[in-house]
């Protein structure tokens, strides 16, 4: 292949070497539709195809976001109710989504078998360019009115209710606000996912008429990575879709926005959380920055974002957090880089209204200052090896690494440029390390035409509105009474007739003809099981060293494991604060400034986490690993670092263990309620992961401990303490209790593991070796179940006067959550395997059309916990959650009368399949073979149960149904949800006790 050549109807345009990837960048055109294609060729044989288009809204009814739903709902080659749920269902992805931007819908999915990946993108293309796009499918997906039995008229539709759900929490309003307050003239001033409010405004008309404007191959860019040549993915994309299209106008591209004369400022209401302090606001300072079209000023943003903001003790961050104006940053703080123009934002949460000048006079005196004064080097080194890291890290976040290349590539292309333009990071990054060398003053010059004297800019102030959702349902309520003032009896009996007929539509099921149309894999077909990661059990000292070898770009990973279970029940709720401080204190002879600086200098990422599972029952410890550091209850502390700084890494990772100093109160403090305010605006966003934990946590002891680190009784525990966060007496009792715990914990012996090539492994070892002077092997675990006391700290009620059947907590939430939880069988038990397969056809059929189609929730799951003994459903932002509970039940009954066609579930035990062959990144595979040895979790054990979920029957199907059907009467259930979707009276008396809380 050379540049200039024709193929397939395609011209070569450029042919590129990517040396820091390891691949050659393929860019080419179609000549007759204008359709761009690029392809980053390597040996990864995790091959990814997206489908991007530019799609700029022009008001916030969310059309864009609605199309992204509604085309993967049928087209003409595959006239299915839902394609992308057959995908998700029985195809072995490696990754499968769509994703609305602020000015871009993308398609991407990703495979390790080449016949699966061509299935996946055949249906993709023909979903993008020639969707069905029926009016019942932008019904369903976007909004509808809907009458209730009793006349009463509602508003309706999968997208109208997951934006409801974002519009549930203070932070992301906060979130949307720092930036459209930029970028007013522009698509970006706009919501793309659309505002609940504005939502129902979009006819269907408009809906089919952005599509038609933005869907042609002339505003389509196709993103490829991976193996496959780029000659047999143009022939298909050719022969498969371009072929029918003529020429057409390309879309004009988005303008850059009008320049501000003057900065500007407004208020914006946001939803008040019940603990949330009404007279508290957040306040933002933005800036609009140049291009992120241009990599080297998109480089020199990371930068000096990661100068003034990269850790607690950077400039910027300190000044904020030592000025006592507020309670931390708001998580919005930092570098937006997803549009076309660089948005950058200083928040400050839970701050008087009274301290507004004080807070923009300080962030401008902070920088006016480093302008004038110049920067600490060591700060600058600091940024750049930051950089340096995070371009030098493989990651998979939620999916493959490509998808990063993919972000970077439409970063530019998306406007216009080409797609390498944005893409590669080390010449815009050895640019900027020769304008540092060369310009002493480089970063004070930016500081000054950035901030300084930028009059683009924006000041906001977001307050808790305890009106706000009642406003929200008022404006709907007027557009539901305007309907209703259409109505003559003969237009409301044709639209009563026609509701029939979409809910009739809604429970069709598809045809085995379509079904047929995708193609799903035979057994023969199913990549082989991933295999071993390699591991050496190993001594440091005393102290178990596990290590395994994996080619990490230079990058060392350790894990430093202690058993917390050392400690008493009543230290656990403590826990996952303790981890947060642990690495955000100071240490001896330094001030918390001087520490933080330190780590960033050093590491490319050092915190702690908690982890408790139950070990598989019967399985043998690891050869050569002490039994006494299995199935533990852990504190790991996690440290990354660049190999050739783990010298100094390591140790000081080792010294927070040691020697965190707690004894700062307000520092303490504000951790406290930092960490208080993450957990309050989580709740939006992991609503069914609280519900969920809540209602596992009366089966089993490791159940209780993560609903007391992680759930309900965590955000509780928090709050209470978070009272004493400015008393300096409160911070310090607090202060000598860790002190304690550390002291105890350090008794109690550790684990280590480590990744990376072999020679940083025998480095690591080395270092270690000198480090842990002193510590052991863990000691042996108290051989205390203690089910009852964590049970206790879970939920105090359930020991005093019973556990309840379901429990419902009410909060400021538009949109609620759902789960029931009963018991499961037992590792080990042949029915494990059909459990996994049941839950995977439950989620992606019943549950699916009943409570996502159906219902209007955007999502709902079910599966077992292999180890724990539990099955757990949930749905997620769900207009219903009390409907869904029966909704549960009635699909396992569903599951337990009717047989499953013998293809149907040869197709689900395909998408399980999946499941298990996801591929890891090096660091990944290093932390899951962790904690693989240390639970019992072996190749064999992996192997039994792949080979039961391939050997499950119909038959063992429905009699796993019938057997879960029977233990209905031990489920508990937990909603999460505002007042109005929780009533008490519509809970079945079938569950007997109900309680209710406010969250």
């Amino acid at each position: 292949m050379i540049k200039g050549q024709l193929m397939h109807g395609f011209e070569i345009l450029d042919i590129s070497e990517i040396p820091e990837m390891k691949g050659t960048g393929v860019f080419a055109r179609h000549i007759a539709t204008g359709l761009e294609v690029f392809h980053i060729v390597t040996d990864d044989e995790e091959n990814l195809f997206a489908y991007a288009f530019m799609t700029p809204p022009e008001d916030s009814t969310g059309v864009a976001h609605i199309l992204e739903h509604s085309v993967l709902c049928g087209s003409e080659q595959y006239p299915l109710k839902d394609p992308f749920l057959v995908l998700a269902k029985q195809s072995v992805k490696t990754f499968l989504n769509a994703m609305t931007f602020p000015d871009k819908t993308v398609y991407p999915a990703s495979s390790m078998v080449r016949k699966d990946y061509f299935n996946l993108m055949s249906v993709y293309g023909d979903a993008v360019f020639f969707p069905l796009l029926d009016e019942k499918v932008f019904r369903q997906e976007g909004h509808r009115f809907e009458f209730a039995e009793d006349g009463a008229v509602s508003i309706q539709g999968v997208v109208f209710n997951e934006m409801r759900g974002n519009y549930s929490s203070f932070d992301s309003v906060a979130g949307d606000w720092s930036v459209r307050s930029l970028l007013s003239g522009t698509p970006y001033e706009h919501d793309s996912g659309g505002d609940p409010a504005d939502i129902p405004a979009l006819t269907y008309e408009q809906f089919c008429a952005f599509h038609k404007k933005y869907y042609h191959p002339v505003n389509c860019r196709v993103f490829l990575s991976g193996n496959i040549s780029t000659e047999e993915q143009l022939a298909f994309l050719q022969d498969r879709f371009l072929n029918r299209f003529a020429p057409a106008q390309k879309p004009e591209l988005i303008a850059p926005v009008p320049e501000f004369d003057s900065p500007r400022e407004l208020e914006v209401p946001a939803p008040a959380g019940a603990e949330q302090d009404k007279n508290k606001v957040t306040f933002m300072l933005n800036w609009l920055l140049p291009d992120a079209t241009d990599v080297v000023s998109l480089m020199e943003a990371n930068l000096v974002s990661e100068i003034l903001l990269g850790h607690d003790g950077a400039p910027l961050s300190r000044a904020i957090m030592e000025s006592g104006l507020g309670e931390d940053l708001a998580p919005s703080t930092g570098l937006e880089t997803e549009m076309r123009h660089l948005c950058f934002t200083i928040g400050l949460r839970g701050a008087d209204r009274s301290v507004k000048e004080d807070f923009e006079a300080l962030v401008f005196k902070t920088i006016r200052g480093l302008a004038e004064s110049g920067i600490d080097p060591e700060e600058v080194e600091t940024a750049v090896r930051s950089i340096d890291f995070s371009n030098r890290e493989i990651r998979r976040s939620g999916g493959p690494f490509a998808l990063t290349l993919m972000r970077r590539s439409l970063r530019g292309w998306i406007h216009g440029l080409s797609p390498m333009a944005t893409l590669r990071y080390v010449p815009a990054f050895e640019e900027i390390k020769r304008r540092l060398s060369g310009n002493p003053s480089y970063i004070q010059d930016l500081l000054r035409s950035w901030f300084l004297q930028n009059p683009h800019r924006s000041f906001v102030t977001v307050y808790p509105d305890s009106q706000y959702e009642k406003r929200l349902e008022e404006s709907l309520a007027s557009r539901v009474r305007l309907f209703e003032s259409t109505l003559t009896p003969e237009k409301k009996e044709r639209l009563g007739i026609a509701q029939k007929e979409f809910f009739a539509w809604q429970k069709e099921t598809d045809s085995p003809e379509n079904l047929a149309r995708i193609p799903h894999l035979e057994t023969e077909d199913l990549p082989a099981l991933a295999d071993r990661i390699p591991t050496i059990v190993d001594r440091a000292g005393e102290v178990p060293l596990l290590c395994h070898e994996q080619s990490t770009n230079g990058i060392a990973y350790v894990d430093i494991a202690l058993p917390v279970d050392a400690l008493e029940p009543e230290d656990y709720p403590y826990l996952p604060l303790f981890t947060s401080a642990l690495t955000g204190m100071a240490l001896p002879g330094l001030g918390w400034v001087e520490t933080s600086a330190l780590s960033a200098r050093l590491t490319g990422g050092l915190g702690a986490m908690l982890f408790a599972s139950s070990s598989i029952p019967g399985s043998a410890p690891t050869p050569g690993l002490d039994p006494n550091a299995c199935g533990r209850d852990l504190m790991v502390v996690r440290v990354k670092m660049l190999a050739e700084l783990a010298e100094d890494a390591l140790p000081l990772a080792i010294r927070f263990l040691r020697d965190a100093d707690f004894s700062d109160a307000k520092r303490l403090g504000d951790l406290l309620l930092e960490y208080r305010n993450d957990l309050d605006s989580s709740l939006a966003p992991a609503g069914h992961q609280y519900a969920s934990s809540r209602a596992a946590s009366y089966f089993s002891r490791t159940k209780a401990v993560d609903e007391i680190w992680n759930g309900f009784a965590q955000i509780r525990f928090v709050r209470e303490i978070s009272a004493g966060a400015g008393d300096s007496k409160a911070m310090n009792r607090l202060a000598a209790r860790f002190d304690d715990m550390r002291s105890r914990l350090l008794g109690a012996g550790m684990i280590v593991n480590a990744t990376g090539t072999e020679e940083i492994l025998a480095q690591v070892k080395t270092i270690l070796a000198k480090e842990l002077s002193g510590f052991a092997s863990p000691t042996p675990p108290s051989g205390k179940d203690r089910f009852a006391e964590f049970l206790d700290l879970a939920n105090p009620d359930a020991s005093r006067i019973g556990a309840p059947s379901v429990e419902l907590f009410s909060s400021s939430l538009q949109v609620g959550f759902a789960s029931a939880v009963i018991p499961a069988l037992p590792f080990g038990d042949p029915g494990q395997p059909v459990e996994i397969v049941l839950g995977h056809w439950l989620a992606s059929g019943p549950l699916w059309e009943k409570i996502r189609t159906t219902g209007g929730a955007y999502g709902t799951f079910a599966y077992p916990d292999y180890v724990e003994r539990v099955f757990a459903f949930s749905s997620y932002r769900d207009p219903q959650p009390l409907r869904s509970v029966e909704v549960f039940r009635e699909a396992l009954e569903q599951a337990a009368s009717e047989r499953v066609d013998a293809l149907e579930l040869a197709k689900t035990i395909t998408g399980c399949y999946s499941r298990e062959v996801q591929p890891r990144s090096p660091s990944d595979k290093g932390f899951t073979a962790f904690i693989r040895s240390l639970y019992g979790i072996t190749d064999e054990v992996r192997k039994a149960k792949i080979e039961g979920i391939l050997r499950v029957t119909p038959e063992s199907l429905s009699f796993a149904a019938s057997r879960l059907l029977d233990c209905w009467s031990s489920a508990r259930v937990v909603a999460l949800a505002g007042k109005k979707a929780l009533p008490r009276d519509s809970v079945s008396e079938f569950y007997g006790n109900v309680r209710a809380y406010t969250i």
